[in-house]
């Protein structure tokens, strides 16, 4: 109603949410497939499309405050048939936590013997 149109009700605006997500579960689908880092082949287009549409509509009805625990299981089940994995994790770019531990503990030992002298 901000632009002086009354707000959308009923079929039009079923339709509208169509839209909004089938741009998302396109936008899903050439994210997935530009990260296999590879040609997709067929199967993998069909996996690709058949996972994007199931997180979709998991998402859809998470919004809507249904319960998407069933199409959340879909999506982990293509997961699984598909062979898709998450990237794995990026190296942190600090010191790791043995190298901080170590710096740590040789301070600590540096400062108990300046206090024995």
């Amino acid at each position: 109603m901000e632009d002086g149109k009354p707000a959308k009700r009923g079929w039009a605006r079923a339709r509208e949410l169509d839209k909004a997500a089938e741009r998302d579960r396109k936008d899903l689908v050439t994210t997935l497939l530009a990260s296999l880092g590879r040609v997709p082949s067929a199967v993998d287009i069909i996996a690709v499309e058949s996972l994007s549409a199931a997180f979709i509509t998991a998402r859809r009805k998470r919004a809507a405050g249904r319960s998407d625990t069933e199409a959340l299981k879909l999506v982990c089940q293509l997961l699984r048939a598909t062979g898709l994995r998450p990237a794995p994790p990026a190296t942190p770019a600090g010191p790791s936590l043995d190298a901080t531990l170590a710096a740590i503990a040789a301070e600590a030992v540096d400062d108990t013997e300046a206090v024995d002298e």
